[in-house]
C-alpha cells in the first residue's frame, strides 16, 4: 500500500527532448482522476504576455505553462526525496508556477520570492535558451543550469523511489537508441507505452482505481513557433494552441 500523503498529492513524469531547432517538453500528469482537465486556458497579463496552460480544477493553477515570451515551465511534486505533507500550505505550487511565468526577470523572482510554507517542488524551466532545474526542499533553494542538447527525464520523488527512477532512465536510453531521429509521434509513444508491465511504475502509470496518468501534455518549440498539446486521458479529448514567440 502506498502512503496516503503520496496519494493525495502526486504529479508527474517529465521529459525534455532536444531537436535541431528547439525541443519537446512533455509531462505525464500522474494524479487523482478527479483532477482531470480537458482544455488549455489563456492568461493575458498587464505587460501583454499571453500564458497558455491546462488549468487545475481545484487550485486554479497548473503543472505546465508556456508563453509568447519564450518561457516554458513544468512543476513536479517534491525536491530530492519524498516528504511528509503538512495539513496546510500557504499557496498552491501551481499558482506559484503562473506567478513565475508572469515575472519579467526570472533570477529576481527566485532570489526574492519567499517559499516558506510552500510544499517542496521542482521546476523545470526553459527560458532565454537556458534549461533550468530549480528545487525548493522546504528549507533551501537549489538552482542548476542543464545542457540544452541532452535528453533528460524527471520522475516525482513523491511517487517513484530511486530504483523506479533509474529504471525509467534506462527506458529512455533504450528508446533513444531505437528512435534517434524521434518525431512527436515517437515521443507520445514513449509517454504512453514505455515500461516493463509494472503498472505502478510504468511511464503511463496506474495505482488503485483513482491514481493514474490522467493526461499527457507537450510543448513543442520549433525556432520561434510553439505548440502546446494537451491530451486528457480521462475525458478522451485533445486540445492544442499555436503561437509565435515575440522577441
Amino acid at each position: 500500500m502506498y502512503p496516503i500523503y503520496i496519494i493525495l498529492k502526486a504529479m508527474c513524469t517529465v521529459t525534455y527532448l532536444p531537436t535541431t531547432n528547439g525541443f519537446y517538453l512533455n509531462s505525464n500528469r500522474d494524479e487523482l482522476i478527479s483532477r482531470s482537465v480537458g482544455e488549455i486556458s489563456e492568461l493575458k497579463t498587464a505587460n501583454q504576455t499571453s500564458i497558455y496552460f491546462p488549468k487545475d480544477p481545484i487550485s486554479g493553477g497548473s503543472w505546465m505553462a508556456t508563453s509568447n515570451t519564450g518561457r516554458t515551465a513544468i512543476v513536479l511534486n517534491g525536491a530530492f526525496k519524498a516528504h511528509q505533507r503538512k495539513a496546510n500550505y500557504a499557496k498552491s505550487r501551481g499558482l506559484i508556477l503562473l506567478e513565475m511565468m508572469e515575472s519579467q526577470h526570472l533570477n529576481v523572482f527566485f532570489k526574492e520570492h519567499n517559499f516558506q510554507e510552500i510544499e517542496p517542488f521542482t521546476f523545470v524551466i526553459f527560458d532565454k535558451n537556458k534549461l533550468i532545474d530549480f528545487r525548493w526542499d522546504g528549507e533551501t533553494k537549489h538552482f542548476q543550469e542543464l545542457p540544452i542538447d541532452k535528453p533528460i527525464i524527471w520522475s516525482s520523488c513523491m511517487l517513484y523511489d530511486e530504483l523506479a527512477k533509474n529504471k525509467r532512465k534506462t527506458w529512455l536510453e533504450k528508446w533513444l537508441r531505437n528512435y534517434p531521429n524521434y518525431t512527436y509521434k515517437d515521443v507520445l509513444y514513449f509517454h504512453k507505452y514505455s515500461g516493463d508491465g509494472d503498472l505502478a511504475n510504468d511511464i503511463q502509470m496506474k495505482r488503485g482505481k483513482d491514481l493514474r496518468t490522467i493526461s499527457i501534455s507537450s510543448i513543442i518549440k520549433n525556432n520561434n513557433d510553439v505548440e502546446i498539446i494537451h491530451q486528457d486521458l480521462i475525458g478522451n479529448s485533445i486540445d492544442q494552441k499555436n503561437f509565435t514567440i515575440n522577441i
